[in-house]
């Protein structure tokens, strides 16, 4: 039996797990996750009208918006700190206080775009 046909990659349960996280994210960013599935896995702990928000501003804001929504939902996804930041190049103190700032005093505190834009 050949050596490397006989050697299989072994990944850990956690090596697995991150990689579902980070390919997750990168499906969110690509914008490969209807607001239907996130909607689906996210309503039990974000409001409906959040997760929307927060999906578009993913898909249509500036990169500095972006990583803050894609940031407060990975983490309501429960995905890790240690994770999301290690992929969005943030440090982990700025994630945890754009979520705090979020659960505390809601997207118009971390968002500075129009809610209600005039018509």
């Amino acid at each position: 039996m050949d050596y490397l046909k006989s050697r299989k990659p072994r990944f850990n349960k956690a090596s697995e797990n991150r990689y579902e996280n980070e390919y997750w994210m990168k499906r969110l960013l690509q914008g490969k996750i209807c607001l239907d599935e996130l909607k689906r896995d996210l309503c039990s702990r974000i409001p409906d009208k959040d997760i929307e928000i927060l999906s578009d501003i993913v898909l249509t804001k500036r990169l500095h918006y972006r990583n803050r929504a894609i940031g407060i939902l990975s983490l309501y996804k429960g995905i890790s700190q240690e994770t999301i930041s290690e992929n969005l190049f943030i440090p982990r103190s700025t994630l945890f206080r754009n979520f705090k700032n979020y659960q505390i005093k809601g997207l118009n505190h971390i968002m500075p775009i129009p809610m209600n834009p005039a018509v």
